[in-house]
């Protein structure tokens, strides 16, 4: 008879536990394919717990090839289920990744039962390649992939991605990503919601509107497509010294936001409006503007993607808020499929659509 069992003082989640106890038993050989598991009926009476807690565990298991789940036969060990790995590789720039982004995919994977091995290529692309390297010596399930944002060197990222493809490790792109090597990717409506914050920015009388935009990379260039599509529409010509990058280097060196916006505030008249790239420069450019006496939005509008939160804000920002949530979670779960063989074999494309949020800052 299966033993399973669960301690309720426990700070791990109790499917958390019952999935990991069913793991435990299958790689000690106290299970084996084809071995039945109890009905979530009879466990959760035993153990003293909610029936969807068990049907939670089972479905987590199933979504990993290792239970199958069927009506009236209730669920058990796949008999072709061999002990696998059950590592994730993510790979991303810390700090660069939204933390956000980064935390919703940790806990996407947990949730469903995965170790990540998370590998932080610290904008560097050999550092990129060396993890390459150790996902393949982990024999990682999945990798689950963001690139190096960079005005130079953006393409690098495809070499990466080409290596990836060539192991044959299953490789969803997350946020930023590219059309070739024809991978999966998840991502949200960059254009459409530029646009979108730069109409409404119009509509309110604005017309100089600033431009901080990050680095090169899918998101970025797509974000400032959208902006220079609503104010051409509206007869505004594109100035190009109103968009600047918050990531620009001098001789190596990144410079100062601080420095790009008063560069920007000095061209022959004052921008009525700025977008800003994501909450820290949403931040820097309305402490900037602040200590200067300008009043927000009387004076200036700020409007940002993924507005800074309310405990660190000093306004309630007008902005657009990508689902990072659902980013991350379509993304494990489209990185699990794969594993399983369970998605199409054309590759999947997701843009998932972003929320506009109107505050005080407009």
């Amino acid at each position: 008879m299966v033993e399973i069992k669960i301690d309720k003082n426990n700070l791990l989640p109790m499917y958390t536990q019952i999935s990991e106890r069913i793991m435990d038993m299958i790689q000690n050989g106290e299970l084996k394919g084809g071995s039945t598991l109890p009905s979530a009926v009879n466990l959760s009476k035993k153990l003293g717990i909610n029936r969807h807690t068990v049907t939670h565990a089972y479905r987590i298991l199933s979504e990993r090839g290792i239970v199958a789940m069927q009506k009236g036969k209730g669920a058990y060990i796949r008999a072709t289920f061999k002990n696998g790995n059950n590592l994730i590789g993510v790979m991303c720039t810390i700090p660069g990744i939204p933390l956000s982004l980064l935390s919703a995919t940790l806990r996407a994977l947990h949730d469903r039962g995965y170790n990540a091995l998370l590998m932080n290529d610290d904008a560097d692309f050999a550092r990129q390649f060396e993890s390459v390297e150790m996902f393949k010596q982990k024999k990682v399930s999945s990798v689950i992939f963001r690139p190096i944002i960079s005005d130079t060197e953006y393409e690098r990222n495809l070499d990466t991605l080409t290596k990836l493809k060539q192991s044959g490790i299953p490789t969803v792109q997350l946020d930023c990503y590219f059309e070739e090597p024809n991978l999966d990717y998840v991502t949200s409506n960059n254009f459409e919601a530029s646009y979108i914050l730069t109409k409404y920015l119009i509509k309110k009388g604005c017309s100089r509107i600033a431009y901080l935009k990050a680095s090169r990379c899918s998101s970025s260039e797509q974000r400032i497509a959208g902006y220079r599509r609503a104010i051409e529409e509206h007869g505004i010509k594109f100035n190009e010294s109103l968009v600047k990058s918050i990531t620009a280097k001098v001789g190596g060196i990144k410079i100062p936001i601080e420095n790009i916006i008063e560069g920007v505030a000095k061209i022959k008249q004052m921008p009525d409006a700025f977008i800003a790239n994501d909450d820290e420069a949403c931040l820097k450019v309305t402490q900037w503007l602040l200590a200067r006496g300008a009043k927000i939005p009387e004076d200036v509008a700020i409007t940002c993607f993924d507005a800074p939160r309310a405990a660190i804000s000093p306004i309630r920002f007008t902005a657009v808020n990508q689902p990072f949530e659902k980013m991350a979670d379509k993304a494990v779960q489209m990185a699990i499929d794969r594993i399983n063989g369970k998605a199409e074999l054309k590759t999947k494309k997701i843009v998932l659509k972003s929320r506009f949020v109107i505050g005080a800052s407009t």
